[in-house]
């Protein structure tokens, strides 16, 4: 069975690790920044977090 929450949790640490890295090509070396690239870096990095954090209805099966 595929566990969703840890797939969720995957997500939220791969945007988050997406956006760090942008941020920090952007920093680094600003005069060689594609501002493109950065731009579909940190869009991806937002699309990817924002899958993560989905809620799925679970239902609790001790609830009457």
């Amino acid at each position: 069975m595929l566990d969703i929450e840890a797939l969720q949790e995957d997500l939220r640490k791969l945007a988050l690790a997406l956006l760090i890295a942008a941020l920090a090509s952007a920093l680094l070396k600003p005069e060689e920044s594609d501002i493109w690239h950065i731009a579909l870096t940190v869009a991806m990095g937002m699309v990817l977090w924002g899958l993560g954090l989905i809620r799925t209805n679970k239902r609790n099966k001790n609830a009457s």
